[in-house]
């Protein structure tokens, strides 16, 4: 049986949580708190698998709560349910196992179950504990959007990255996903690689494998492992030619 507390200020959000989990056999609700004190006060008499925590909470930040659960607990495995992504990397710096944009759904949920049970069983057998990630190793990481999931992706993945209708999205050789920053914050996060090449791209030159005049100074990059072709506008085709020596 896996054992959860569940810890937010949302009584509805908690009463949601508790119906969800009870329709998993597996799954046992041994705790609710509205405030995550007392439940930093009883989580080691409780001695829980999983908590799942909100991070906006008045009495003490979800990210300092589940630091300091932590470190009572060092095999528990830290789950946030929030509205907001931009907690992410954060939140994994600290050695979150999971991220949960509300509301929580009996599918999403059933994920992290199964994810939780098979880490479980994997630690009886090898007698190894949850990952706590060192915070530098996620400094080459951004975290994008899919679904109802927050994803960790490798900076030096990233093909290219393109803004259009007030969004911004990230390719990398499986897929898309859109972003919480603007082409503009992300230049200056995927530095040294990354050159803005266009209003509306940026591209990793790592990836560059042909470029082709185009009229009027301009030219379209394509790109190894990838059938997109990116525009290079006459406004950046100067830095495009001096970085690349061509």
């Amino acid at each position: 049986m896996i054992k959860f507390i569940t810890v937010d200020q949302d009584s509805l959000c908690l009463e949601h949580l508790k119906n969800v989990l009870k329709g998993f056999d597996n799954v046992k609700l041994i705790g609710s708190y509205q405030n995550p004190l007392p439940a930093l006060n009883e989580i080691q008499g409780l001695n829980p698998h999983v908590l799942i925590s909100d991070i906006l909470m008045s009495e003490m930040n979800g990210l300092e709560f589940a630091e300091k659960a932590a470190s009572i607990l060092p095999n528990i495995y830290i789950v946030f349910l929030t509205e907001y992504d931009k907690f992410a990397l954060k939140a994994f710096e600290l050695g979150a196992f999971d991220y949960i944009m509300k509301p929580a759904t009996a599918k999403r949920l059933s994920k992290l179950i199964l994810r939780v049970s098979a880490n479980i069983n994997m630690r009886k057998k090898d007698d190894i504990k949850p990952l706590r990630p060192v915070s530098n190793h996620f400094k080459n990481y951004i975290t994008v959007n899919k679904s109802d999931s927050i994803v960790l992706i490798n900076k030096e993945e990233i093909l290219y990255c393109c803004a259009s209708n007030k969004k911004t999205h990230v390719f990398v050789e499986d897929g898309c996903f859109e972003c919480r920053y603007t082409l503009e914050q992300l230049e200056g996060i995927l530095e040294p690689f990354f050159l803005r090449c266009h209003r509306g791209y940026l591209v990793n030159v790592q990836f560059v494998r042909e470029i082709s005049p185009m009229f009027n100074q301009t030219y379209i990059i394509r790109l190894k492992n990838s059938r997109a072709e990116i525009p290079v506008s006459r406004n950046y085709a100067i830095k495009i030619r001096e970085f690349l020596s061509f």
